[in-house]
C-alpha cells in the first residue's frame, strides 16, 4: 500500500512539474514575442532631420526649397502656381461628385500641398479642364500605378516594360527612391517620392502591345458598360418586367413619392436609360459558380437583376437661394472684418475670424 501511495505522490509531482514547464514555455514565448515586437517597432521608426523648422523665421522659404526644390526668393510666384494646382484638385473633386469626371487626364503634379497662408486672391484664379478626354484602359491604368513587384497582374509583354533595363519607360519604376518622413515617425507614413507618370510616353509603349493580347486579355483590357444591380425584393426590380419584353434602350424613371421615407432614403428616385445586358443571368434561373471553390455554391434561383445603365445628361447647376427662402439677419459686425494692417509671420496680410 505504501508503495502504491508513493507512486501516486510521484505522479502528482510529475503533473505539477509538467504544468510548471508549460507555464515557463508560455512565458518565454510571450517574452520572445514582446522582444521581437520591440525590435520591429524600432526598425519601423525613422528619425529624420527637420529641414523646415516651422516655428523659426524663414520657414516658408525652407519648406518650398526642401519639398519642391524651389527658392521662392528667386521665384516668388511659385507658391501661386502650387495654389493654382491645388485649387484645380478641389474643383476637380467637386465636379466629379456633382457633374461627373471633368477630365480623365488631370492630376496634381506635386507631392506636397501649399500653405494655408498662400491661399489668397482665389477669385483671380482661372480654372478649366481639357474636354473630351478618356480614361486609361485597365492594363494602362495598372502600368501607371502598380510597382514592379505586382507585375504578375499584367500580361508578360507589359511586365517587361517594368523590369527590362533597356525599357524606354524604366524610369517610371525605380528600384530605389527617397521616402520623406515629413514629420512622421513610422516609415509607412512617409511620402514616397516616386516619379509622376508621363501619359504620352506610357501610351506610346503600351498601345502597340495590344495586338499581342489573346481574346481573354483583350476583353479584360476593354472599358465595359455601367451596370445596375437590384434585388428582386427592391421595388426598383419592377425593371425586370420591363426588360422581359424590351429589345433596346428605354427611358427609366422609377419613383415613389407616396412611400413613407425611412432611414436615409428621403428621395428614393432613379432616372436614366436602361437596356438589357445580354451576359446578365436570368431572373429566378439557376446560376452556376464562375469557378470551382468550396466557398462558391451554385445558386438554385437567381434573385438579382442586372441592367445596362446610362445616367441622364448633366444639366448646368446654378448655385442660388431657393425661391421663398427667408434670409436670416446678419450676425457679423465690424469686428469681424479683415484688418489689412495685420500680417502673418512670413505671410500675407491676415484678419480676424
Amino acid at each position: 500500500a505504501g508503495g502504491g501511495d508513493g507512486m501516486e505522490v510521484d505522479g502528482e509531482e510529475s503533473d505539477e512539474n509538467e504544468e510548471e514547464r508549460e507555464e515557463a514555455v508560455k512565458l518565454a514565448a510571450e517574452d520572445f514575442l514582446a522582444d521581437m515586437k520591440e525590435v520591429m517597432d524600432a526598425k519601423r521608426v525613422v528619425e529624420q532631420e527637420d529641414k523646415v523648422v516651422l516655428h523659426e523665421k524663414g520657414w516658408k522659404q525652407r519648406y518650398y526649397l526642401s519639398k519642391f526644390g524651389i527658392d521662392i526668393e528667386k521665384d516668388p510666384n511659385f507658391p501661386r502656381t502650387v495654389v493654382q494646382h491645388f485649387m484645380e484638385g478641389i474643383s476637380w473633386t467637386l465636379l466629379y461628385y456633382y457633374r461627373g469626371c471633368p477630365s480623365w487626364i488631370w492630376f496634381y503634379p506635386h507631392h506636397y500641398a501649399p500653405f494655408a497662408s498662400d491661399f489668397v486672391g482665389l477669385n483671380e484664379l482661372s480654372i478649366s479642364f481639357p474636354q473630351g478626354t478618356k480614361p486609361f484602359k485597365p492594363f494602362e491604368q495598372l502600368m501607371a500605378c502598380l510597382p514592379p513587384l505586382s507585375r504578375h497582374a499584367l500580361p508578360t509583354a507589359y511586365q517587361d516594360l517594368m523590369t527590362n533595363p533597356k525599357s524606354p519607360i524604366i524610369d517610371f519604376y525605380p528600384k530605389d527612391f527617397a521616402v520623406d518622413m515629413n514629420g512622421k515617425k513610422m516609415s509607412w507614413m512617409g511620402v514616397a517620392l516616386l516619379p509622376f507618370i508621363d501619359e504620352k510616353r506610357l501610351l506610346e509603349e503600351v498601345r502597340p502591345l495590344e495586338k499581342g493580347l489573346d481574346d481573354q486579355e483583350r476583353k479584360q483590357n476593354s472599358l465595359g458598360d455601367d451596370l445596375c444591380f437590384f434585388s428582386v425584393a427592391d421595388r426598383h426590380a419592377q425593371l425586370g418586367e420591363l426588360l422581359a419584353n424590351a429589345t433596346g434602350p428605354f427611358a427609366l424613371e422609377v419613383s415613389d413619392r407616396t412611400q413613407t421615407p425611412t432611414g436615409d432614403h428621403l428621395n428614393d428616385q432613379l432616372f436614366g436609360t436602361a437596356s438589357p445586358w445580354p451576359p446578365a443571368p436570368r431572373l429566378r434561373a439557376p446560376l452556376k459558380a464562375p469557378t470551382k471553390h468550396p466557398a462558391l455554391e451554385e445558386i438554385d434561383s437567381n434573385l438579382a437583376l442586372c441592367v445596362k445603365y446610362e445616367i441622364p445628361p448633366f444639366c448646368e447647376h446654378v448655385p442660388q437661394l431657393l425661391k421663398g427662402c427667408d434670409i436670416p439677419a446678419p450676425e457679423l459686425s465690424e469686428l469681424d472684418t479683415i484688418v489689412e494692417g495685420r500680417k502673418l509671420l512670413d505671410g500675407p496680410p491676415g484678419g480676424r475670424g
